[in-house]
């Protein structure tokens, strides 16, 4: 498991149990490598400590320990965040979050030590050696500081989680597309959607939007350039067209062709362009070539 996997198909952001997103997979491998790093620091630390003693720790069974430990956690992480969110004060209310996080911490602790004791009695034989975790309560209570603080760490995650999610989700939208007219002194900015065609005219090329025409001292080529990501299209050694505006491509006997607006305008084509305005006006529904 990579991370918290509870919530929506668009992954909407919200703190009720019926949302989710995805724990960021860069800060979930981080948090990982994060646990083991501490994991073999305590392991190298124990064994040290026991030298300074003149006693002898071999270090297999100390990974081992340590590196269930980790392991535990990182199982028991993906459903925590997902308690702590739901337990979020602002919906459920503080003392109702307060009464979920005690029966949280506790199920964590009890956990997390039933998940050790298992995993080490399986692994320490395969060493060798054997794993006795002696009574359940005393190593319960001697775990259980630990275990709090865990999850009090584990809550204030998910809570910034949540924060950073929110701030993406309600970031501006990136602003429209727009492309610079000027004719004369008069400079407009329009949207390229709104744009139906572009044709040569001598030294200028006229731009049509439905309500007016717009002649612009550039060449059709750099127009081109600019209105191509748009899905402008050339069809015409001297004209481009709106391809989100094609209703309908019509063949001719000469393998020329006429392309018709949705406003009922029918410009010719040549056959020179016919695959590439065919194979695209095809994907569009109702068009036919």
């Amino acid at each position: 498991m990579t991370g918290e996997r509870n919530g929506t198909k668009n992954g909407e952001n919200s703190t009720s149990p019926g949302h989710r997103f995805r724990f960021p997979p860069v800060l979930w491998w981080g948090y990982s490598a994060g646990l083991a790093l501490i994991a073999g620091v305590n392991a190298t630390s124990y064994r040290m400590e026991a030298e300074r003693l003149g006693a002898t720790l071999p270090l297999a069974p100390v990974l081992i320990d340590e590196g269930t430990s980790v392991l535990v956690i990182l199982v028991l992480t993906p459903p925590l965040l997902a308690w702590a969110r739901y337990l979020d004060p602002t919906r459920t209310g503080v003392l109702r979050a307060g009464i979920g996080h005690a029966l949280g911490a506790l199920a964590f602790g009890v956990a997390h030590l039933g998940g050790m004791v298992l995993s080490r009695m399986a692994l320490h034989p395969l060493i060798g050696g054997s794993y006795a975790p002696g009574p359940f309560v005393d190593r319960l209570l001697y775990e259980i500081r630990k275990d709090v603080l865990a999850y009090a760490g584990l809550v204030i995650l998910a809570h910034l989680l949540d924060r950073w999610r929110r701030k993406s989700d309600t970031a501006p939208p990136a602003p429209p597309p727009r492309f610079e007219v000027r004719d004369g002194a008069h400079r407009a900015w329009l949207d390229p959607a709104a744009v139906l065609t572009v044709e040569a005219a001598g030294n200028y090329v006229e731009l049509k939007t439905a309500d007016r025409a717009w002649l612009l001292r550039r060449t059709l080529a750099d127009v081109e350039a600019e209105l191509a990501p748009h899905g402008f299209l050339r069809i015409h050694r001297s004209r481009l067209v709106n391809a989100s505006h094609v209703r309908e491509v019509v063949g001719r006997e000469s393998g020329d062709f006429a392309v018709v607006l949705a406003n009922g305008q029918e410009l010719a084509g040549s056959r020179r362009y016919r695959e590439v305005i065919a194979a695209v006006a095809a994907r569009h529904k109702g068009v036919t070539a």
